[in-house]
């Protein structure tokens, strides 16, 4: 399951907002924005580099 549908899914709630759902909810979303700001780096660092 990708983290989009752990969010449209409502899993969190389903599991009653347990410290567990919502830590590992949150560790999710940290690690997919972290590597959407890594992708976004690079492609820039390579436009830099090559002019594209």
């Amino acid at each position: 399951m990708d983290f989009e549908s752990f969010q449209r899914l409502e899993i969190t709630k389903e599991q009653d907002y347990t410290w567990e759902v919502e830590s590992d909810a949150i560790a999710w979303e940290t690690a997919v924005d972290g590597i959407r700001t890594t992708e976004r780096q690079l492609n820039e660092l390579y436009a830099a580099i090559y002019g594209h």
